[in-house]
């Protein structure tokens, strides 16, 4: 027994290792371990927050955590957990003490999680579909587009993947053989995505639609699987509803609607083929076909609780996104990713069953090729942002001071760079959409605060502001926003005749980049020498104003 067990992991070593080259590669031809955190606006958000969480433990455990990153938050305005979840926050600090915390160290943890879970879908499959068309399964998950935009970004996306897949191969083991240990693991790994991402409770469908799908009583009515799923919910909700006042931050315009609805089936039902493949998504509709036509007694039918939770998931994480109101991006097709791509192989394995070679090889190839050469989705935007903060700000900016970061793009690169050299903050960075500007999620609602140049100076003397840092051209990196006034009003300041302030350094985009653009760094000429005191209005998210006082 132990002998068989040992060739069986010997023959799966080196897929294993392949498969993780395979991630590696994507990560190393985005350039993002040279890059920083401007690839997307929650990017910078999670980084941040991960070094807020690691730097109480190494240097203020002890001290009262909410009072803590409430400080955090007021030198650097991007901690959002509560916003998220803590799991995937807590497995970046694990990860970090023996690795570092640095941007490359965190994507490159992004690698590991998204080959981990190629390797467990690879070995999910392998006893029913066989090793080559569980390895394109595993491989065409890696270079989906969507797997390929999240892996090299610092983002909870793979990580959600792997809870989630984990939750669903764990429950099909316990269809199949109803061990206790096996409804553990489902619960478990329920529990870690929940607390990854809140979309995780399309997981808590799964045993039902499972049992729907499979056309099986006796899962419908089992007790203690129900009994499991109530476990996780007890041991999810007390977050949930500990921080239930920031969960409608991300919610879209209109809430729940049918135009919504309408608008989100049509964003998913046009960016598939982009997001997962042209090929993926004709092979994967011709794998569900097959699957839900086999009869019972065919391992690949429907019927078989593995392909029965393949089913499920397929529904249940794709239907999460569509009817709840949020943006619909590549990230969403993440949890059902897998699922489509052990689907997308089906085709394959059939050929080669009714002694197709050639066409099983073929269709394995046009899967696969075309993923591969889809680099336009691991690029990562290149900017000045991290020579910026090093060469021109750190040098000059003294210990106390504060900052205001005007530009879409610089407020959360800036910071985040910021956070990587200096963990425990010195200086005080100030968001000119937070200050001057009141605004929704994707500024909907934008309200100036500040309406003209004249009030934002004295403002900006009452804290005091000696330094500001105007971005200029990168709008292309992110998605649009309905307004950006509060950027010409702060460019109305500084070059308004007598302004006082004077441009000190002035940074492009590295010759080539496709974003290009510039940061320019004013210092006031004659600057204000108070400490720093400062108001950061959070009632929308925590329901009170965060203060500095003057020390």
């Amino acid at each position: 027994m132990m002998q068989k067990l040992l060739r069986r992991v010997a023959s799966t070593v080196p897929v294993w290792l392949l498969l993780l080259a395979a991630a590696f590669v994507v990560v190393w031809r985005s350039g993002a371990l040279q890059r920083g955190v401007a690839g997307f606006p929650d990017e910078p958000a999670h980084y941040v927050t991960s070094i807020a969480i690691r730097t109480y433990f190494l240097e203020a455990a002890g001290r009262n955590p909410i009072r803590f990153l409430e400080d955090y938050y007021l030198h650097y305005p991007m901690v959002a957990i509560g916003k998220w979840p803590p799991v995937y926050y807590v497995a970046n600090v694990l990860w970090s003490i023996p690795f570092g915390c640095s941007i490359a160290s965190l994507i490159v943890l992004n690698a590991v999680v998204s080959a981990g879970v190629g390797i467990l879908l690879f070995t999910a499959l392998r006893p029913s579909l066989g090793s080559l068309p569980s390895f394109g399964a595993a491989l065409a998950w890696l270079l989906f587009p969507a797997t390929q935009w999240c892996s090299v970004r610092v983002m909870a996306d793979c990580f959600l993947s792997l809870f989630a897949l984990g939750s669903l191969l764990a429950l099909a083991q316990y269809f199949g053989d109803g061990r206790r240990r096996w409804l553990a693991a489902y619960a478990g790994c329920a529990c870690l995505a929940i607390l990854t991402k809140g979309s995780g409770f399309a997981i808590i469908a799964l045993p039902v639609l499972a049992a729907l799908i499979a056309r099986r009583r006796d899962w419908l009515l089992d007790l203690r699987l129900h009994a499991a799923t109530a476990a996780v919910l007890a041991l999810v909700m007390p977050w949930h509803l500990y921080v239930r006042h920031m969960l409608p931050l991300g919610i879209a315009p209109g809430g729940f609607s049918l135009n919504n609805l309408l608008h989100h089936l049509q964003t998913l039902a046009s960016g598939f083929s982009a997001w997962l493949g042209p090929a993926t998504l004709v092979s994967g509709i011709a794998g569900l076909w097959l699957v839900v036509a086999a009869g019972p007694d065919q391992p690949n039918s429907r019927h078989q609780p593995f392909w029965a939770c393949q089913l499920a998931a397929l529904i249940s994480f794709l239907a999460i996104y569509v009817v709840i109101p949020m943006s619909m991006e590549p990230r969403r097709t993440l949890m059902a990713a897998p699922a489509i791509a052990a689907l997308a192989m089906v085709p394959v394995w059939q050929l080669w069953q009714r002694s197709a070679p050639l066409l099983a090889a073929g269709l394995f190839l046009v899967i696969l090729l075309p993923l591969a050469r889809m680099p336009h989705w691991v690029t990562k935007p290149e900017g000045p942002w991290r020579s910026f903060v090093r060469s021109q700000m750190m040098p000059r900016i003294p210990p106390g001071s504060a900052v205001l970061i005007a530009g879409r793009v610089a407020e959360g690169a800036v910071i985040g760079e910021y956070a990587q050299v200096e963990p425990v903050p010195k200086v005080f960075l100030l968001r000119a959409s937070k200050h001057i500007v009141e605004s929704d999620w994707m500024g909907v609602d934008y309200r100036l605060r500040i309406p003209d140049p004249v009030l934002l100076d004295r403002f900006l003397q009452e804290i005091p502001v000696n330094w500001i840092v105007l971005e200029s051209g990168f709008d292309s990196v992110f998605l649009p926003t309905p307004d950006s006034v509060h950027l010409d009003i702060v460019r109305g300041m500084l070059h308004r005749q007598g302004s006082g302030w004077i441009r000190v350094a002035q940074t492009k985009s590295p010759a080539g980049s496709p974003h290009a653009g510039f940061l320019e760094l004013y210092q006031r000429a004659n600057p204000v020498t108070r400490p720093v005191r400062l108001e950061v209005d959070m009632t929308r998210s925590l329901g009170k104003v965060l203060r500095r006082e003057h020390q």
